[in-house]
């Protein structure tokens, strides 16, 4: 997936209308400077991730093709093309056709490319959400977080940020309880698993109680299961986009607990 910058787009236009004036009897010393800008526009426009479509990327090629026997890629070449040189009807005529052919081809190709424009959720930024949405946590707890939380996290950012709302939830509740499986491991050296642990967030809290865990947590934690997490699981239940912005700052904040009370913490105890 790539981000299209509209601007570059914008540039990329505004680069190649000038060459469908050209004529042939026109100079190319005159026009060798917007004759450089365009190519490397069109260049541009053929790397593998470029948003055109393959009919455009032809259109583009063979354009960049007669720019090229018109004007020569070396730059001191380029310069050294006489004053009086015209373009004749040789490369006047297949420049600014060339250019009308693109334009034809893109007319058609356009309406054709996939792309939306993602708003923003409350006070995130969709590139946030979209690109790194655990920086919404801080540094300290980033550094505790496991890989696991931490991609569960990015993805729940791209969830929301792309309106899939009960994916997002999903994500969250499974990067909460990733850190809930740290914060036990903290406690007692042990996984959920090798102690036995049902697995099922009213097991895992019920084990964090035993363990003495900070008792604002577990409450936390159990409210987040009875009234979110838990009704979420059965299939006919959906999270609306403004469920699931409140449900991204619930998850975070519980996250952020438990990272802040395990820093406090000794070393856990060596698993018997």
């Amino acid at each position: 997936m790539k981000k299209i910058n509209l601007y570059e787009m914008y540039t990329f236009g505004k680069a190649i209308a000038p060459l469908s004036a050209i004529e042939p009897s026109k100079k190319v010393r005159n026009h060798l400077f917007e004759l450089w800008d365009a190519r490397q526009k069109l260049i541009s426009m053929t790397t593998d991730d470029s948003p055109v479509l393959s009919s455009a990327r032809r259109a583009i090629n063979r354009l960049i093709g007669v720019i090229d026997a018109a004007l020569p890629r070396d730059i001191t070449d380029a310069l050294n093309i006489p004053d009086e040189e015209e373009f004749g009807w040789l490369h006047g005529p297949a420049i600014s056709n060339g250019v009308k052919e693109l334009e034809s081809v893109l007319g058609n190709d356009m309406p054709d490319i996939s792309s939306y424009v993602a708003s923003q959720k409350g006070i995130y930024r969709t590139d946030d959400l979209i690109a790194h949405a655990e920086q919404q946590l801080s540094v300290e707890v980033r550094r505790v977080i496991s890989p696991q939380a931490c991609n569960d996290i990015r993805e729940a950012g791209k969830c929301l940020a792309y309106e899939l709302p009960t994916a997002c939830a999903f994500h969250l509740w499974r990067s909460v309880e990733t850190v809930m499986q740290q914060y036990y491991e903290r406690l007692t050296g042990k996984t959920f698993d090798a102690a036995g642990v049902a697995r099922n967030w009213g097991a895992y809290i019920i084990a964090l109680k035993k363990e003495n865990a900070e008792p604002k947590i577990t409450f936390f934690l159990d409210h987040i299961r009875a009234e979110y997490r838990n009704p979420q699981t059965h299939p006919d239940e959906l999270v609306s986009i403004e469920e699931a912005q409140r449900l991204f700052n619930v998850a975070l904040s519980s996250i952020e607990q438990m990272v802040l009370t395990m820093t406090k913490m000794p070393s856990a105890p060596t698993p018997k």
